[in-house]
């Protein structure tokens, strides 16, 4: 048997890879995972940064993701976690955004697919809770359904609104109904 983390050299062993960001601190659930993973299935998992993919993946003609190692081996990952890439930040150069490319036109799985990854960052949330932004793709009665869960969401700094204002006024104000988050 493997020791947890380690990768076959063997390209029929399926690998989970979760890319991660660099000097990822954030690591403690993601050991739970692994460690659950390869016991419940034998099935190892690797933890590599964007970079790390651009710079040691491909895709081959049956459209699977490999990673090659040191040694030129190569192993076939069948799933993709994304604990990166929710920010800008997380793709400073093209090479980062090449390695996403290179993932999501492979036929491993992604965890969360590109579609459901952009629906959950923050500023498409926010674009949705605003007037017209659910009418484009639901009827009146579906959008005012789904407006009821939302909480407001406003952005700051220089995309500010004056709603953002009065949003910012009234936290002062009383803040116990409200969350600052990035």
């Amino acid at each position: 048997k493997q020791k947890i983390g380690t990768a076959s050299t063997s390209t029929s062993e399926p690998v989970i890879v979760f890319v991660v960001q660099p000097n990822e601190r954030n690591v403690a659930d993601q050991r739970l995972l692994e460690n659950e993973i390869w016991t419940s299935h034998q099935v190892s998992v690797q933890f590599h940064t964007l970079q790390y993919l651009y710079e040691n993946s491909f895709v081959n003609e049956q459209q699977e993701l490999c990673l090659k190692d040191k040694e030129g081996e190569e192993t076939k990952v069948s799933v993709v976690y994304y604990r990166a890439g929710y920010t800008p930040d997380d793709y400073p150069t093209d090479m980062q955004w090449q390695a996403r490319i290179r993932m999501e036109h492979s036929n491993a799985i992604k965890c969360p697919n590109i579609g459901y990854h952009l629906a959950g960052t923050k500023k498409i949330q926010q674009v949705l809770c605003q007037p017209g932004g659910l009418e484009q793709y639901l009827d009146s009665n579906e959008c005012q359904q789904l407006r009821a869960t939302f909480a407001e969401q406003h952005s700051l700094g220089s995309m500010k609104t004056s709603a953002s204002d009065a949003a910012v006024a009234n936290a002062i104000k009383d803040g116990s109904n409200w969350v600052l988050k990035p």
